[in-house]
């Protein structure tokens, strides 16, 4: 059973969960933005380079993906990484709403 002061802990954990969470976010936003950026870049840089080595024109862009998979595996990671982080702030979110609901209700009980 909940109390007063039981409730206020838990919202009181929530809220430094969430500050915590936004600190994540922060940095999980710098590497996903360097992820897409350093494949965008390679992808360019490799489809210029088949473009001037006479590769057929059909096939550039399969051979610069497939050149360029491991920036492509890390850009998907940090993307995937950057959503369960804010998953978790909304899971935290909810979990606060409804402790601070719980904390009304007691606040009208007592």
């Amino acid at each position: 059973m909940l109390d007063i002061i039981k409730t206020a802990k838990m919202i009181e954990l929530a809220i430094g969960r969430l500050g915590d969470e936004g600190k994540k976010l922060e940095e999980l936003t710098k590497a996903s933005a360097l992820a897409s950026s350093e494949y965008d870049k390679a992808i360019g840089s490799r489809i210029g380079r088949l473009k001037g080595e006479g590769t057929p024109t059909t096939i550039v862009e399969k051979l610069a993906k497939a050149d360029c998979s491991d920036l492509l595996y890390m850009k998907i990671l940090a993307e995937g990484m950057l959503k369960a982080c804010y998953s978790n702030i909304d899971r935290i979110k909810a979990q606060l709403n409804g402790y601070q609901s719980i904390n009304r209700h007691l606040d009208t009980v007592h």
